[in-house]
């Protein structure tokens, strides 16, 4: 076998590595959906923060209705005074 002839360490250095500025893209939050609406049916005011968008909901009285992000829906079930209801 022959020798390289110290070409390798000659070659060490030769290749950089190249960083490209990238940037930070932050998600979108959920967007509400249209076919998913809470009402309350409690006396005083309420309000919920979403768990998994982190949006609040403020129901101001019995009676209001919002629509809820999909990804809320499942923490709002849990709720008293919150029932999913159609959107009228």
């Amino acid at each position: 076998m022959s020798c390289c002839g110290n070409k390798r360490n000659t070659f060490r250095g030769v290749f950089t590595q190249e960083t490209t500025n990238t940037q930070s893209v932050q998600a979108e939050p959920y967007p509400p959906a249209v076919d998913i609406f809470f009402e309350y049916r409690g006396e005083k005011r309420l309000t919920v923060l979403g768990a998994s968008t982190g949006r609040r909901y403020s129901f101001d009285g019995q009676g209001v209705r919002l629509a809820v992000a999909a990804g809320d829906v499942a923490g709002m079930m849990g709720v008293p005074g919150l029932y999913r209801v159609r959107k009228t």
